[in-house]
């Protein structure tokens, strides 16, 4: 038995504290399950905003992905201060939870890791074809911009001095006396 089980098989209160921990462990994986798939979903509509050159839908989710990634960071907190009350190492990921807990958790955390697991996986396939549209458009109004404005014959680099006349007429000039 290592000091956790000891600890929580002497202390009621520890034990309804982990249940109580474990529940919000799982209630969290849902919601960052939830927030993942949420995230795929604005970057599928951020893609059909470029397709369609519709500059207001594109900005409406980039904010939509700004607030989903805050709220995501947000629940990743949550859950490694949850990890952390478990006596889980946070900085790994949670298969082996259930050594360090000591009981084998509920079947709905196995099933809570693995739906996270799925929209992430999901989420990263929907920003890489993100990546790859938003890096071609940027290319391609880049390649447009600079057929736009530059010239069909490049300017000269150096300055030439005007050509002179070279005619045989005088250059002085005539002087009119219009006195009548």
């Amino acid at each position: 038995m290592n000091p956790q089980e000891r600890e929580q098989a002497r202390n009621p209160e520890s034990r309804a504290g982990a249940s109580r921990n474990m529940r919000e462990l799982i209630e969290t994986l849902e919601r960052q399950a939830a927030l993942a798939n949420e995230l795929a979903d604005v970057l599928a509509a951020q893609r059909g905003a470029v397709a369609a050159n519709d500059v207001m839908g594109l900005e409406s989710s980039i904010v939509a992905v700004h607030r989903v990634i805050l709220t995501l960071a947000e629940t990743h907190r949550r859950r490694k201060t949850l990890e952390e009350a478990l006596g889980v190492d946070s900085t790994k990921p949670l298969d082996p939870l259930e050594p360090v807990v000591g009981t084998p958790p509920p079947p709905a955390l196995a099933e809570a890791r693995a739906r996270l697991r799925r929209a992430a996986q999901q989420t990263a396939r929907e920003a890489a074809i993100n990546d790859t549209v938003l890096r071609r458009a940027v290319e391609a109004g880049e390649t447009f911009l600079q057929e736009l404005f530059s010239s069909v014959a490049d300017p000269d680099p150096v300055y030439h001095a005007p050509d002179r006349k070279t005619d045989a007429t005088p250059s002085a000039g005539m002087l009119l006396n219009r006195r009548v």
